[in-house]
């Protein structure tokens, strides 16, 4: 034997080591990347949750005013049907 077939071992060895140096470094780029995309995610999810709950509140100030209008119409009714 003339100690190649050790050579060709050893630098089997370090390309998968080198291969799993890469792939690990690779999973942590990858699982950063959902961390951040899960962030930014979650601030949009909250931006248009508070838009949302904006848009209900002023909904609901509007029902109000429109009753408050109905209710005073009736009693401004009310009133010239009992002066007619």
């Amino acid at each position: 034997m003339d100690g190649r077939g050790g050579v060709a071992s050893f630098t089997a060895a370090a390309v998968h080591h080198l291969d799993q140096r890469e792939l690990a470094a690779e999973i942590k780029r990858a699982a950063a990347e959902m961390k951040r995309v899960e962030g930014e995610r979650a601030a949009e999810i909250k931006r248009v949750e508070g838009e949302r709950a904006a848009e209900i509140k002023r909904a609901a100030a509007e029902i109000k005013r429109v009753e408050g209008e109905r209710r005073l119409s009736e009693e401004r009714l009310r009133a010239d049907a009992g002066a007619i």
